[in-house]
């Protein structure tokens, strides 16, 4: 059995590109043991692997670059890299614009120090699905989008899960996971919580801040087929959202583990 350190963090649109790449750049020389990034709100500002550090990042015109994954390349070996697509159209925003589409970023990792095989996936679900109700006219597209998300998602994991691989999702779905009950469709736990276990349902959050905002908001999560030791949200940067980083324990590879094969 080992410890996989991983973290998610939502850089923030708003954050010029050679800001946001100089603090990605410092949450990895902040955490020597962190294994894999998950990033959200990447959009527009292209991301290059370093020293050390494999990089993930979709190209597209339609939002396909929202999202990022990055990864220890001491620690993994990459077996396969794609993009997930999990919704076939955004929804109009509050400032009168388009959100793109739903794209997750999934890549398929080789532990290279027990031969673990891992899949993990950068998340972003649409905003205010907590309060959809007067937000504005799109709310029943978001919450659609949401719902088909997941639903996506799910059906991907499920396929990863028989191919062997260990499944850990990341990303800010905003929804706060200490009160999602799983009572609705466009919400994590009602789709995932069979196969994913979040990070602050099974730890709680303690004397940790909120990941987003203030009081106990925990919408930056990480979901995982593994068994989560700890989770923290930490101060880092520019961004309004804090990182979150959670200690999940793996075990040994599943002999049934693909190498690269896509569900």
């Amino acid at each position: 059995m080992s410890i996989l350190e991983v973290g998610t963090w939502n850089v923030a649109n708003g954050v010029p590109a050679p800001v946001a790449r100089a603090a990605i750049a410092d949450v990895w020389a902040a955490h020597p043991d962190l294994a894999v990034l998950a990033l959200q709100e990447m959009r527009g500002r292209r991301l290059e692997p370093f020293d050390g550090v494999g990089c993930f990042h979709p190209n597209g015109s339609e939002g396909e670059d929202d999202n990022a994954l990055m990864w220890s390349t001491r620690r993994f070996e990459l077996l396969d890299a794609y993009a997930l697509l999990l919704s076939d159209a955004g929804w109009r925003t509050v400032r009168g614009g388009m959100a793109p589409r739903r794209v997750a970023p999934v890549v398929l990792l080789r532990n290279v120090s027990d031969d673990s095989r891992h899949a993990f996936a950068s998340v972003h679900l649409p905003p205010s699905l907590e309060t959809p109700d007067g937000i504005n006219r799109e709310a029943r597209t978001r919450l659609a989008v949401a719902g088909g998300s997941l639903r996506r998602l799910r059906n991907h994991v499920d396929g990863l899960c028989l191919l062997g691989f260990e499944v850990h999702v990341g990303g800010d779905w905003n929804v706060n996971a200490l009160t999602d009950d799983g009572e609705h469709d466009a919400w994590p736990e009602a789709a995932l919580g069979e196969l994913l276990t979040s990070a602050w349902r099974t730890c709680g959050a303690g004397d940790s801040p909120a990941t987003f905002g203030d009081g106990a908001r925990m919408i930056d999560d990480w979901r995982t087929t593994a068994h989560v030791e700890s989770v923290r949200a930490l101060d880092a940067g520019p961004s309004d959202h804090r990182l979150v980083l959670a200690r999940i324990a793996v075990g040994p590879a599943s002999p049934s583990a693909g190498d690269g094969v896509q569900p």
